[in-house]
């Protein structure tokens, strides 16, 4: 039926009320005949629908790697944004290595961030998708981004309890210390360290590895008080005794 509507003069980037431009459609759908159809017709394969999605970013966000092959040969543009972000950070957090891997060859930018600071290292590291991480740290990703206002990879990495990621991340070069400057007086969770994080969430592990590696116990970033603070209150006691061994002050003589 559509190679016979585009047979008879159909516009190959026409709308499908809802469904949005026929390409983003088709793909979101896994009809990879008649993105051909459509693509062989003229369609614009970098054509967004109403949500800024295109037909490359609606395949990624289904996982369709025969799609996104397609699409990819028809020169579909690997960093184009959509509504929520680009597809390289889409595969990441979906631990779609295969896609990940095909995205980078064919120049996804590594870095990239959508609207609100996330990219493609933080959706690996918070999605505890550890050879996500590995590949996108061998590729130079930028692992503190300070630029950013998001909660840094190995923040998102120490709330979740992700070890292995935690641990990779610090051989790396990840700061534990690293917060954005917007939120040092701020409230909530956004103002707080690494080990903030960690010790909030009971991850007495994750605490170690950030002693381990410099991470300053007495500090105190926002409103939300001391790693020992938090685990205090809390009730995490086996993070209680971890930090007071390593020399945290006492709630007593915290002035």
């Amino acid at each position: 039926m559509v190679g016979f509507l585009l047979g008879n003069g159909a516009d190959a980037d026409a709308g499908f009320g809802d469904m949005g431009l026929s390409m983003p459609a088709a793909a979101l759908q896994g009809h990879i005949e008649i993105d051909k159809l459509l693509l062989d017709s003229g369609a614009d394969v970098n054509a967004a629908n109403s949500g800024h999605d295109t037909a490359l970013i609606a395949a990624c966000s289904r996982g369709n790697l025969e799609v996104v092959e397609l699409l990819l040969m028809y020169d579909a543009d690997v960093n184009a944004h959509g509504r929520d972000s680009h597809a390289l950070t889409i595969a990441c957090s979906q631990g779609d290595v295969k896609l990940a891997m095909r995205l980078i060859q064919c120049g996804a930018d590594i870095n990239a961030r959508n609207r609100s600071g996330r990219d493609a290292l933080r959706a690996a590291s918070e999605g505890g998708h550890i050879e996500l991480v590995r590949l996108l740290l061998h590729h130079g990703s930028d692992i503190n981004h300070i630029d950013s206002d998001q909660p840094s990879a190995l923040q998102l990495a120490a709330s979740e309890g992700h070890v292995k990621i935690v641990q990779l991340l610090l051989e790396y070069g990840a700061d534990p210390d690293w917060i954005h400057k917007g939120f040092m007086r701020a409230s909530g969770h956004r103002s707080r360290n690494a080990l903030q994080f960690a010790a909030s969430a009971g991850h007495a592990e994750i605490v170690e590895l950030l002693l381990d590696h410099g991470a300053d116990i007495n500090a105190e970033v926002g409103s939300t008080g001391s790693a020992l603070q938090l685990a205090t209150e809390i009730g995490h006691s086996e993070i209680v005794k971890m930090l007071l061994h390593h020399g945290a002050r006492q709630l007593d003589e915290i002035s």
